[in-house]
């Protein structure tokens, strides 16, 4: 899905990207230069949501932190963080892919998973940059990147049967 504006409320809660109960998870392919102002907005939502840049250089804002990430970076926030991203200086055609996914996508509620360890409070942390886990972002890409294929598929399919 290709967004180039993020609609938000009073409070900065992006409106247009919540997730269903039909559609726990989505994808988007986020080309900075074509966003408003060429950066996306400071928002928040009740999802989770995992960034990998894809090209160029981003700079990441999340609550009071700052981070700069390059290709095959990323960052991963809890539900209800407030982050905007914008392309550092001089770095043309940034792009990110990112996911944002229902919690219980992961672990439903009543399940033993989030009984024993509920996936929005990993560590207490609201958000990790996977900048030094270079291993473990690969891994977490190709499995992300199997997820977006087989949606897709499985939209096609729906959508030409």
């Amino acid at each position: 899905m290709q967004v180039t504006h993020i609609q938000r409320d009073h409070t900065l809660k992006a409106v247009e990207l919540q997730s269903t109960a039909d559609y726990p998870i989505r994808f988007y392919l986020d080309v900075m230069d074509d966003f408003e102002q060429t950066c996306i907005h400071w928002h928040w939502h009740p999802e989770l949501e995992f960034n990998v840049i894809t090209r160029g250089t981003i700079e990441y804002y999340v609550e009071n932190e700052h981070y700069t990430l390059s290709a095959g970076q990323g960052i991963l926030k809890n539900a209800n963080v407030l982050h905007m991203a914008a392309p550092a200086q001089n770095t043309p055609g940034a792009e990110m892919f990112s996911i944002i996914m229902d919690a219980q996508f992961i672990a439903p509620a009543r399940s033993v998973i989030y009984q024993k360890r509920d996936p929005t409070q990993y560590g207490g942390s609201r958000f990790l940059s996977l900048r030094r886990c270079k291993i473990l972002l690969s891994k977490v890409i190709s499995y992300l990147h199997f997820s977006y294929v087989y949606t897709m598929i499985m939209a096609w399919r729906i959508f030409t049967l």
